[in-house]
């Protein structure tokens, strides 16, 4: 059921994108405003979410879940022990020493802390593990929800003949000469 409801609002999600791109800025403020609350939806499907970031962006996330009454899981390396985000999650756990490829990249551990703890669903928040196909992949094969743009997807627009393909065939204009053939 979550991943059918997932896949449904990712196209209303691509979709709002494109008519924003297609009708310009005065429309693109009213298809952000849907493709926001499509988003604010598709977090109140759950009741605890792991967020696999820190800093800023993980409070910014643990306030919107905090208003949609979602419980939150912290992960923290040796640094972040007392950092904001720690202190305003439900739950926070230790992922690891400073060095990010041994905390916050570390893909396995983060699922680990999330099945460990029952979270539903991971948030990446931005940088760090959100743009890496392989482990949305992982997560998904876990049982898990990946709050983001689906692993094939990342897949698709990190080749950039393949996005080229994929944003003809939905109508996007290209730039004249990127044709693919």
């Amino acid at each position: 059921m979550k991943a059918c409801l997932s896949n449904k609002l990712s196209l209303a999600c691509h979709a709002a994108d494109v008519q924003c791109y297609q009708l310009g800025s005065f429309a693109c403020v009213h298809t952000l405003k849907l493709k926001r609350l499509i988003n604010l939806y598709q977090l109140s499907m759950f009741k605890k979410i792991l967020i696999a970031n820190r800093g800023e962006i993980a409070v910014r996330i643990i306030r919107t879940c905090r208003e949609l009454g979602i419980k939150t899981v912290a992960v923290y390396s040796d640094v972040d022990r007392l950092a904001l985000h720690t202190r305003l999650a439900d739950e926070a756990y230790y992922l690891g020493p400073p060095p990010v490829r041994e905390s916050y990249l570390n893909a396995e551990k983060i699922i680990a802390i999330a099945k460990e703890n029952g979270a539903e669903a991971i948030h990446p928040g931005y940088g760090f593990l959100s743009e890496n196909a392989g482990f949305a992949f992982m997560v998904e094969v876990s049982r898990l929800f990946f709050i983001g743009q689906p692993g094939a997807a990342m897949r698709a627009m990190g080749d950039k003949t393949a996005a080229r393909q994929v944003i003809t065939k939905a109508g996007v204009p290209t730039v004249p000469g990127s044709e693919v053939g």
